[in-house]
């Protein structure tokens, strides 16, 4: 890998972006992505885990995944305590939902504006989860915030809970889980969009995980009676859970 960026303009960057975990820079007319390491605060040391062995795994990671075609961000350079990616657009929550992110506050003239509708950018990025799995990779944590679009293509990003060389079944059955709450999480119970998202996910290779977690999912189907007292006042991240209990329930003989 060749390093591109001068190391003068990337901890220009670092010192301009101080505690800001990702942000996004311009260089020769292209847009590029700092990520850095989480700031050392001694809370955040007590809870995580070594934030720049996060950085390293997460370069193999990409490194890994692109030499296999995956749409992944390019590593352009990297350091201890930084990696440089390619653009990959912006977040496909902020695009259906037109929201002003950094990345298009920063540089509106990158904003997308007539994006497609939201049940096909989601159908793309269910495809995208089938091929990952087909190809035997999980990603870890593939919520919609962490899935980006540029020039209609997919790419994944964020693959700090990716964990190498453990049970790929249980990875991509988390995987899947983790999509399918992120659905519910961001756009509530809209039963029959998410079901033809679903589905097109299982058409498209990942037909097997699909079936693996399902079947999972049905032997603990009976947590939906608890999480049935949450299903209005768990907030954002618990409330979701009693609708995708919902969800298996309605494809228990499928």
């Amino acid at each position: 890998m060749s390093k591109l960026i001068p190391e003068k303009i990337i901890r220009d960057q670092i010192q301009k972006n101080q505690n800001i975990r990702t942000s996004i820079f311009e260089h020769e007319g292209q847009i590029y992505w700092l990520k850095q390491k989480e700031s050392n605060s001694l809370i955040k040391r007590f809870l995580m885990r070594n934030s720049s062995k996060n950085l390293i795994k997460e370069r193999i990671v990409l490194e890994k995944l692109s030499k296999q075609g995956i749409p992944v961000p390019d590593v352009i350079n990297f350091g201890e305590d930084y990696l440089v990616l390619s653009d990959v657009g912006d977040a496909i929550i902020n695009i259906i939902e037109r929201r002003h992110s950094y990345y298009s506050n920063s540089h509106p003239k990158f904003h997308i504006n007539g994006a497609p509708s939201k049940e096909k950018i989601l159908t793309k990025a269910s495809i995208a989860l089938a091929k990952l799995h087909k190809m035997g990779y999980a990603h870890g944590r593939p919520s919609i915030k962490d899935i980006c679009m540029k020039n209609n293509k997919i790419y994944f990003i964020d693959f700090e809970e990716n964990k190498l060389d453990k049970n790929i079944n249980k990875q991509q059955t988390r995987d899947l889980l983790i999509f399918i709450h992120s659905l519910y999480r961001f756009f509530g119970v809209k039963n029959e969009s998410i079901k033809n998202i679903i589905k097109t996910y299982q058409q498209n290779g990942g037909d097997k995980v699909w079936t693996r977690t399902n079947k999972k999912m049905q032997n603990w189907i009976w947590l939906r009676y608890l999480f049935f007292f949450f299903k209005k006042s768990g907030g954002k991240d618990i409330t979701p859970i009693y609708w995708v209990f919902n969800f298996f329930k309605s494809q228990k003989n499928l």
